[in-house]
């Protein structure tokens, strides 16, 4: 079956062409795994689109299609990023389907066609906003961070689903509250009828996708009971093995390692979705002392008593956020090194807030607000500066819209890829939070301690939060 008719023949929710004849534009990825998408144009006369598409469409097996099989052309806009119409046709008669072969978004200059994104999440463990020094927090040093940052956008108030590991990961990476996902035990695995991310990625664009790091929290928690770990296995319930195609749990020092290893085993036509975890600045707060601030000196939140152990306390976790970010300079390292930085879309965060008053495992604002910095080049202007609401439902629909895939089917939350690329852009009213029990050993009975069994919760407005217990 030729390419253009095995086009007509795909399935609904998979072909997303626009039908009508000489009016709209058609993007197609060379890649078979993928699906249609619609892309950016740039306005070039239509002579040189034909040259400058035609390696591509001579790989395609479309050069020198005529009249009724189409001639296929690029128009590729880096500037406007906006669909275009009334293209004319090429021939007198002869219907025009213009097609893309790559991602427009990346293109820097007429000419340069890439592959399609690629993706690098980074998370952070316990890390409330605004505790990165891009935030104007000047007790912290965090020039990879800031550098991301200014390269890209800033948001103020990205608001996670929950302010605790599980549930939070889980809305991170079903695109879903964690209460739908079912995910509010900190012990939970993800159940397996749960479509990820990465999983998404895999099926419908052909990614080659992996999680490093850090304990990722969504295979279940039974390292303190043999007899849940054999229950686990038994039952097939550990299931991200099987959702990824690289898994390795390591510590911080070791990521940019492991993503080097992932980046090696990636094939060479595959664009590629990395999930790199990071312990810091959880605890155990053990930073060495040249990472720490002197307690003295600290800018301590308003709603803090301030004396003298929270000062201790807190230059310990900044120590954290310092180490952190030097952590993270290797790993974007490795990145530069491959000639990848700047064709990757960089996502930094936090998973939920810090071990602090009114932050971790609380529906307060510092227990759920965390850093949110992106990178992507030709996307992103530099300088991006969001106070709009975010919710960690919102950052796997976002991915999936940058890599031309639609959000799975249960998918709650919403692109903000119209606001990354400075679209027309309608902000959410409202974020909700939920909290559920905490720790991996908290079985429910009737001497429980709320520390480990305390529901609640949260919805947060631009003004107003409502916290029900």
């Amino acid at each position: 079956m030729s390419p253009t008719a095995a086009a007509r023949s795909s399935p609904a929710g998979t072909d997303r062409r626009y039908s009508k004849p000489h009016s709209f534009v058609v993007v197609r990825n060379t890649d078979q795994r993928a699906p249609w998408r619609k892309q950016p144009l740039r306005q070039t006369p239509v002579k040189e689109l034909i040259e400058l598409a035609k390696p591509f469409l001579v790989k395609a097996g479309l050069w020198g299609l005529k009249g009724p099989e189409l001639e296929k052309v690029i128009k590729l806009e880096h500037e406007k990023f906006k669909l275009l119409s009334e293209i004319p046709p090429l021939e007198s008669g002869a219907e025009t389907e213009v097609v893309a072969l790559a991602q427009a978004q990346k293109l820097q200059a007429v000419g340069r066609l890439d592959q399609d994104t690629t993706g690098l999440l980074l998370l952070s463990d316990d890390h409330s906003y605004p505790f990165v020094s891009t935030y104007g927090n000047t007790s912290i040093s965090t020039p990879v961070l800031d550098q991301l940052a200014a390269e890209g956008m800033r948001f103020h108030r990205f608001f996670t689903g929950a302010p605790q590991c599980v549930p939070s990961r889980a809305c991170l990476m079903t695109g879903r509250s964690a209460v739908a996902a079912r995910m509010t035990r900190f012990s939970a695995p993800l159940p397996r009828d749960e479509i990820t991310l990465p999983e998404l990625l895999r099926e419908h664009a052909g990614y080659y996708t992996g999680i490093c790091g850090r304990s990722f929290h969504l295979d279940g928690a039974s390292r303190n009971s043999p007899a849940l770990s054999r229950i686990y296995d038994k039952n097939q319930l550990r299931t991200f093995a099987d959702r990824v195609d690289f898994l390795n749990t390591c510590g911080d020092s070791e990521v940019a390692t492991q993503m080097a290893g992932f980046l090696d085993r990636k094939p060479a036509d595959r664009p590629f979705f990395l999930w790199a975890n990071f312990s810091d600045p959880h605890h155990p707060w053990n930073a060495p002392a040249e990472f720490r601030p002197d307690p003295a000196t600290l800018q301590l939140p308003p709603h803090w008593p301030d004396l003298p152990g929270m000062r201790e306390q807190l230059a310990d976790y900044f120590a954290e956020i310092n180490r952190l970010d030097r952590t993270i300079g290797t790993v974007l390292d490795v990145l530069k090194q491959k000639g990848l930085y700047d064709q990757t879309l960089i996502v930094f965060a936090g998973d939920n807030g810090a071990a602090l008053p009114h932050g971790k495992g609380s529906l307060y604002d510092p227990g759920s607000n965390v850093p949110l910095l992106i990178r992507w080049p030709g996307n992103v202007k530099a300088g991006g500066d969001s106070k709009a609401l975010i919710s960690g439902e919102d950052i796997a629909p976002t991915l999936l819209a940058a890599a031309g895939v639609p959000a799975g089917p249960r998918m709650s939350g919403h692109s903000f890829l119209p606001l990354l690329q400075n679209q027309p852009f309608t902000p959410r009213s409202h974020v909700f939070i939920e909290r559920g029990s905490h720790g991996s050993n908290a079985p429910v009975r009737t001497d429980i301690s709320s520390s480990g069994y305390d529901l609640a919760r949260a919805v947060r407005s631009d003004r107003w939060k409502f916290i029900y217990n």
